[in-house]
């Protein structure tokens, strides 16, 4: 006994200058660290310098024997699926969805949902998938149709995840949240609810801070497939980051310079694959590869915000010529089986994804230099002649890189079914869409016109087709069908409007001076010899909407209506547009008709 005790000496026996075991493992958890293991979650997190000590205070192993209670088979939280609904609709995610944007691993999913693991699977992420599958669905389907529902939510399923996203707010997760509050996010953008899908987004960007996925965690000495698909999850909230501030006009939440180097040189292959460096990389795989560079190199284009004070005009034309050359550099370095056309007839969605974003790009790019029309507040440089240049190459631009988009979705058309189209493709149309109608309106050759028409007519149709799984689509074809109706009657008035016009000009060549004359605006440029370059428009009785020529945007800003790029509203003068509240806008008691006010977008809730 008495060994015993000597080789186990109490704390008393200890000498007093000796720092406690116990004491120092409490300050070494203290020292601020950018990430670590949580062990009153189980994940890995980020740390700031006073997370740990409410680490420390909220600490309670029961926490996570509670979280694994709630693992519960995903038949019963969801009796109204049956197994075969269950994979159908899991299927169609696979395929439609995380095929084009890799946000999930499934083998990680599955791996964790048959073990009652946590890292990579949660009852929300499993239901938020069903619910995303559910759009790309046959709503033919007896079983489809017993999920549907009429009013704020698609369906059960996506009425589900809100209500468990709720509960999940109260104690997120790790990776398997950020996934699930993305998806839900998507959700709402395609059924028109922005305004909660951007929260959910933002929920989902800043827990991949919480988590640490913007930190290196070689520290950590993770596993390779663990690295990887936090890697992986990191890229896929980047990309859906820069399509809400590309498309939607929102603020870039996760910054370049906030993300570690180490995340951002990883090599794309090892990312996507989550195998061996060694193996032939799959098609799909190099198109995402090719997405991703992609997007990193549009980032500029993002945050253009409209508050802050434009730079000169020379300073962005050079910019833009930089950028331009990278993005034609970017196609150049493509494999001759990622460019266009396509070598074999069944080439993946995201390979027409990927042509279009490209294209997009380009018209994102140059779109702030495209003024349709001078007002009297616009930058000086706009009406230098040195500009004129820039401004009308800026403009070709765009209507060539629109009517490319409408080639390749006339392409994807042929052999696919466009209702099963990623939701970007719907952006990529509204950008083709509004580029188009700006440029039908400057045209003043009937010709050249006639051909825009026909383009805007084929966009038409595609947005018809993809409407029933995307509802936004619905009011994009009111709106197109709007203008090319509006665009008929102006032709048909143009004879009438041509012989009034030589009849009022002889009989009354005086006492004309101050008096507004309802001349169509390519009339005007043919009396002032502009060919549709920017000049000033005259105030018009009651005319057709479109009998206009629309004016300078007051900033080059990307910020806009979901699916509707914001070139062609911002520049509509809104006291001639009688089919607003058609595009989203509504008026509010503000004085469009003053000059000193700038008209701004407002947002049906």
């Amino acid at each position: 006994m008495d060994i015993a005790l000597e080789e186990c000496p109490t704390k008393e026996s200890k000498d007093p200058d000796t720092p406690d075991t116990d004491t120092v493992s409490v300050v070494r958890n203290l020292v601020p660290s950018p990430i670590r293991f949580d062990m009153s979650s189980g994940r890995v997190r980020y740390f700031g310098p006073t997370t740990n000590m409410n680490v420390l205070t909220t600490s309670n192993p029961e926490k996570v024997l509670e979280r694994l209670e709630t693992h519960w088979p995903i038949c019963t939280v969801l009796r109204d699926v049956s197994p075969d609904t269950h994979d159908y609709l899991m299927d169609l995610y696979w395929t439609w969805y995380n095929s084009v944007l890799h946000l999930v691993h499934s083998h990680a999913f599955y791996h964790d949902q048959e073990r009652g693991g946590t890292q990579f699977y949660s009852l929300l992420l499993h239901v938020a998938m069903l619910a995303t599958g559910f759009r790309y669905a046959d709503k033919t389907r007896k079983d489809i149709q017993r999920l549907m529902m009429s009013g704020r939510f698609g369906s059960t399923l996506h009425e589900k995840a809100v209500a468990m996203a709720k509960l999940e707010i109260d104690s997120p997760g790790g990776i398997p949240s950020i996934q699930a509050f993305g998806l839900l996010a998507d959700i709402d953008f395609n059924i028109g609810k922005d305004d909660s899908g951007w929260l959910f987004a933002g929920m989902s960007l800043r827990l991949v801070i919480d988590v640490g996925l913007h930190v290196d965690p070689s520290p950590l000495r993770l596993s390779v497939r663990e690295t990887q698909i936090r890697y992986m999850v990191l890229w896929a909230c980047l990309v859906n980051d820069r399509y809400w501030s590309l498309y939607l006009g929102r603020p870039t939440t996760l910054k370049t310079c906030d993300i570690a180097p180490t995340c951002l040189s990883k090599d794309f292959t090892s990312l996507i694959c989550c195998g061996p460096s060694g193996r032939e990389k799959m098609l799909t795989t190099r198109i995402y590869e090719a997405q991703l560079q992609l997007m990193d190199l549009v980032s500029p284009l993002c945050d253009r915000s409209g508050v802050a004070r434009p730079a000169r005009t020379t300073e962005n034309y050079f910019k833009i010529v930089a950028l331009d050359e990278d993005l034609h550099s970017w196609y150049d370095g493509l494999p001759e089986d990622l460019k266009w056309p396509p070598r074999q007839p069944d080439m993946p969605m995201s390979y027409f994804l990927l042509q279009t974003q490209y294209h997009a790009a380009f018209i994102l790019l140059n779109r702030p230099f495209v003024h349709y029309g001078d007002r009297e507040h616009a930058h000086t440089a706009i009406n230098d002649g040195k500009t004129a240049h820039f401004t009308q190459l800026s403009r070709s631009v765009c209507a060539e890189n629109a009517a490319r988009i409408v080639e390749v979705f006339e392409t994807y058309k042929a052999n696919s079914d466009l209702a099963q189209m990623f939701f970007t493709g719907l952006a990529h149309i509204g950008t083709a869409a509004t580029t188009l109608m700006g440029e039908a309106v400057l045209l003043t050759d009937p010709v050249q016109r006639s051909v825009v028409i026909s383009q805007l007519r084929s966009l038409r149709e595609i947005i018809a087709l993809m409407a029933p799984t995307y509802p936004p689509g619905h009011h994009m074809v009111q709106v197109v069908d709007e203008f090319i109706r509006s665009d008929q009657l102006q032709q048909n008035a143009s004879p009438r409007s041509t012989a009034r016009e030589d009849s009022t000009h002889q009989n009354s060549r005086l006492g004309n001076v101050g008096r507004a004359r309802h001349v169509p605006p390519y009339m005007q440029d043919e009396e002032q010899g502009t060919q549709g370059l920017p000049h000033k428009r005259a105030r018009v009785g009651n005319m057709n909407p479109y009998l206009f020529t629309p004016t300078v945007p007051a900033s080059p800003s990307l910020q806009g209506l979901p699916c509707l790029p914001p070139t062609f509203w911002e520049s509509l003068d809104f006291s001639d547009l009688v089919f607003a509240d058609q595009g989203g806008y509504s008026d509010y008691g503000f004085a469009w008709n003053d000059p000193e006010v700038t008209p701004m977008q407002q947002e049906k809730s």
